[in-house]
């Protein structure tokens, strides 16, 4: 009982005491709030304790007269703590009753004074005679609510007091500001009303000058429209007394348009702007104007003689100043030269900037020129008008030079970014040969590194030769990329005259292992002496030169021959195309005869070839004699089987056979190279070496192919009908136990997948077998090449099956190249897979 007791009188100092000792930050309505809320929370806390009091004043009834004073003193207590609660949420609700009062009316008149100052203030963005007269309307109602404005700051000023008196009773609030917003209220209002006053008297005043003002301006504007007018029709004086008389006039209405400018000052100053109405302005700019329009047309009327002969002789300089600067330009242009890339284009816009500033100067000349036309004879300006003409021409010939110039140091600038990357590409790439060189690695490796760098060793030496005729001739890069050119020339000379002390074994390796390709005989034939035809022997030495001009007058052979082949081709397939887009027999027979006599003049040309490939028979290798001879022989393939086409042709021509007997003849003519492929395999074979029995076999598969390549013309492509022919083909020949060879199968593909694409004939065991009992890998390496090159040959002479053997050669040659690498690894598998 005496804890609680104890507990709530303790807790009931505490309220007392925070409720003295809450203070009043600020005189704002958020303070207020905030002491507001903290006050209802301790009556909050009161109102709680009202049970705890009213419990022990029950018990100490009961404990006694000691009890009952106990009680008395908590009850006492709880009565101060309320009262002082109490008092101070009513002071806080009269203060907040009072501030939210004078915010309101110290804000309406705010406002209605802002309004007023505005009103008196306002100028507007155009300024006329009726503007001005509404503006003098609204300052007269301003007038008015301004001096009901009064029983308003009495009122404010009751409330500020009010609000002082309430807050001296608060401790520790000593920022009072009301009073003074009051003062500053009054102060305002009473200013405003001063100003409204004087804005009331300057306003009818300005009116009254602004009328006087326009007449004025209304009669400068049409003395000077009339002066004008008179100009147009007669634009010259006839005496000096004219000139005189209207300089005389001139003055006067200059006289006239400084009053007005005064005038308007004035009313600018009753109008308290910052400047002159709008509208006087625009008044007086335009009399400005037209004025000094006349005193132009006076000034040139009275100079125009005296003037005319010494502008035409300005004009003559000028354009003399014109031609020289444009013949400058001009040759500065066809010299131009510089260090570097950064130079040349600084002078091009030197030179650009200089034709612009003359191309404007002619312009201005042009102008002048037209001026002096209009006031001036035609017989005075003959000659100008000539010169004007020429100039004309020299400035766009000038332009158009420029372009040409221009667009060349593009073109310069394009081949001088290529020619650093090539540049940058040969060093590093010689760099990393003479590493090698030094280290004594194989001199025939980098001999063939050498040969392909050529091509673009070639454009390496174009475009030096191209730049040193440019206007960047003189760039640094330029003479590095001729000087690397001729290390590059010394490193590969030098390496073929270190190559000539090889040994006699090297020099025996096979000429066609020089030749990466069919396409690239003549860059081997180009390639250095003896790449690899070098030996250590004395007596090979003393023909080294001998044979190397055989080999080079033999490569460019070939070259040429392959290339005329290629072109006979070509025009045949474009007499093929022409026949089939008309659906009718070729009628040029002389254009026929024209390509036969070619064919037969290739003939001739071979068989020199031949003769001159005996020659190097004592100095070859085997394999060499072979790859030559078979190349010899891939062309004399190609002219007959361009010369037979020829004579088939005009023979149809001759005939004039049926359509039908024609597509049988062309079908027969592509039957016959792959006749021809399969007598040239029997001779040459390809991998696998088909045995005897294979070879006799593929004739009969020949002969079965030729006679039913009539039957498939009749059928449409890759149909069922011409599927179950060509599959009938293969049973045939498998019935007469006749098992597919390599060849045979390349025949099969060729001739189905000129017909079906889709149909491949089923693969034979024999030829598996076949295949696993090779024996010689580096043997048939070297055939695969020349089946490689027997059928690209075939390809040329034939457009019909190129698309299809051209997958042919890719899969043999991937094989072989294939088998070189597990030779060299000494793999047991078989590298060459079924084809």
């Amino acid at each position: 009982m005496v804890q609680r007791r104890f507990a709530l009188l303790g807790s009931l100092r505490e309220m007392r005491g925070a409720a003295e000792q809450l203070r009043l930050q600020e005189p704002s309505l958020p303070a207020l709030q905030h002491r507001t809320r903290a006050l209802t929370e301790l009556e909050s806390g009161l109102a709680g304790h009202l049970a705890e009091l009213r419990h022990i004043r029950e018990e100490s009834s009961q404990s006694g007269v000691s009890g009952v004073s106990q009680a008395r003193e908590a009850e006492e207590l709880w009565e101060e703590a309320s009262t002082a609660v109490t008092e101070r949420l009513e002071q806080c609700n009269t203060l907040t009753e009072l501030l939210k009062r004078f915010q309101s009316i110290r804000g309406d008149l705010s406002g209605k004074l802002q309004r007023a100052e505005s009103t008196i203030s306002e100028q507007a963005s155009y300024m006329g005679r009726e503007n001005l007269q509404r503006l003098h309307t609204k300052v007269q109602d301003t007038k008015s609510e301004l001096i009901g404005l009064g029983g308003g700051i009495e009122e404010v000023r009751s409330v500020c007091r009010q609000l002082h008196t309430h807050l001296r009773q608060i401790p520790e609030c000593t920022m009072i500001p009301f009073e003074d917003e009051a003062d500053a209220l009054m102060d305002r209002w009473l200013d405003i009303s001063e100003r409204t006053d004087s804005h009331l008297e300057s306003l009818p005043r300005g009116l009254t000058l602004w009328d006087g003002v326009l007449q004025l301006g209304e009669e400068v504007e049409r003395w000077t429209a009339n002066k004008l007018a008179a100009f147009a029709e007669c634009p010259s004086f006839q005496t000096e007394e004219d000139i005189s008389a209207l300089q005389n006039e001139i003055v006067t209405q200059e006289e006239n348009m400084e009053h007005f400018h005064q005038r308007a000052t004035e009313i600018q100053a009753l109008l308290q702007s910052t400047e002159p109405p709008l509208e006087l302005q625009v008044v007086e700019t335009q009399m400005r104007k037209k004025t000094e329009q006349l005193q132009e047309l006076v000034s040139e009327a009275e100079d125009v003689y005296r003037q005319m002969v010494a502008a035409k002789g300005q004009i003559t300089v000028r354009m003399a100043e014109c031609f020289s600067a444009l013949q400058n330009i001009q040759h500065s242009l066809l010299t131009l030269t510089g260090a570097d890339v950064a130079a040349v284009l600084a002078k091009l816009k030197d030179l650009l900037f200089e034709l612009q500033a003359q191309d404007e100067q002619a312009e201005s000349v042009q102008e002048d020129l037209n001026v002096m036309a209009s006031i001036a004879s035609p017989v005075i300006l003959q000659s100008l008008s000539a010169d004007r003409v020429q100039l004309q021409e020299r400035v766009r010939s000038t332009q158009q030079l420029f372009s040409e110039a221009e667009e060349q140091t593009v073109r310069n600038i394009q081949d001088l970014d290529r020619l650093q990357r090539e540049s940058e590409h040969i060093r590093q790439w010689l760099e990393g040969a003479e590493e090698k060189a030094a280290k004594d690695e194989d001199l025939s490796v980098l001999q063939e590194e050498a040969l392909q760098q050529r091509v673009r060793t070639e454009e390496l030496t174009q475009l030096v030769s191209s730049l040193q005729s440019s206007n960047l001739q003189q760039c640094a890069v330029v003479e590095q990329s001729r000087r690397l050119l001729q290390q590059y020339h010394n490193f590969l000379q030098g390496s073929t005259e270190e190559q000539s002390s090889l040994s006699r074994e090297d020099f025996q390796t096979p000429l066609k292992s020089t030749q990466p390709s069919d396409g690239d005989l003549r860059g081997t034939v180009d390639s250095p002496l003896g790449e690899n035809l070098s030996t250590k022997s004395p007596g090979v030495c003393v023909r080294l030169e001998e044979v190397v001009c055989n080999e080079e007058q033999l490569g460019q052979s070939l070259q040429a021959v392959n290339h005329k082949l290629t072109s006979l081709q070509e025009k045949m397939s474009a007499c093929q195309a022409q026949k089939e887009s008309s659906a009718a027999l070729i009628t040029d027979a002389p254009a026929l005869e024209a390509l036969l006599h070619e064919v037969t003049d290739v003939e001739k040309y071979l068989s020199q070839i031949a003769t001159l490939k005996d020659t190097m028979t004592a100095m070859s290798t085997a394999e060499a004699q072979a790859s030559l001879s078979q190349e010899i022989s891939n062309l004399q393939n190609h002219q007959r089987a361009l010369d037979s086409s020829i004579r088939e042709k005009l023979a149809l021509l001759t005939e004039n056979s049926l359509p039908a007997h024609n597509k049988t003849l062309t079908r027969q003519a592509n039957i016959e190279p792959l006749q021809t492929i399969l007598t040239q395999d029997s001779q040459c074979p390809a991998i696998g070496k088909d045995t005897s029995e294979e070879i006799k076999s593929t004739h009969s598969v020949t002969t079965l192919v030729g006679s039913q390549a009539t039957e498939l013309d009749h059928f449409p492509l890759s149909t069922p009908q011409s599927e179950h022919l060509a599959a009938q083909s293969v049973t045939d020949a498998q019935a007469h136990e006749t098992p597919l060879g390599v060849t045979q199968k390349k025949v099969f593909t060729i001739v189905l997948d000129m017909k079906m694409p889709d149909f491949q004939p089923p693969d034979n065991a024999h030829m598996s077998s076949t295949l696993e009992n090779k024996s010689r890998v580096s043997s048939t390496l070297d055939e695969t090449d020349l089946n490689i090159h027997y059928l690209k040959s075939h390809a040329l002479i034939e457009p019909q099956v190129e698309d299809t053997l051209t997958p042919i050669v890719l899969k043999e040659r991937e094989d072989s190249q294939g088998a070189k690498v597990s030779c060299k690894g000494k793999s047991q598998a078989n590298p060459f897979p079924a084809t």
